[in-house]
């Protein structure tokens, strides 16, 4: 199982658990704050695991998407995106300087 394919079930498996444990709470997961749930998605790896490059992306950061255009080649749907390089053994940081830093 590659790395991408990894990722994708811990995100899952988080989403998961994060339900289960807010419906534990009594406190209702509504649809708003599903749109606030952060996806990473691993772009690269370092040869000794130390350095991960990774996407970060909310839904609701991206609210104007065209929906009737998908059937156009040439269309290019907008996504914000928060490129960070997560040390494995240290903090994470926003790879640009003046990027945005979220939780």
């Amino acid at each position: 199982m590659n790395v991408a394919r990894r990722t994708a079930a811990a995100g899952v498996l988080v989403l998961v658990l994060a339900a289960g444990t807010v419906s534990a709470q009594n406190s209702p997961f509504t649809p708003d704050d599903m749109l606030k749930v952060a996806a990473i998605s691993v772009l690269d790896l370092t040869e000794d695991g130390r350095f991960v490059a990774a996407s970060v992306r909310r839904p609701i950061d991206n609210p104007t998407v065209d929906h009737r255009r998908f059937g156009d080649p040439t269309y290019l749907a907008p996504s914000l995106v928060t490129l960070q390089i997560i040390d494995t053994v240290g903090p994470r940081r926003a790879a640009l300087q003046g990027s945005r830093q979220r939780p």
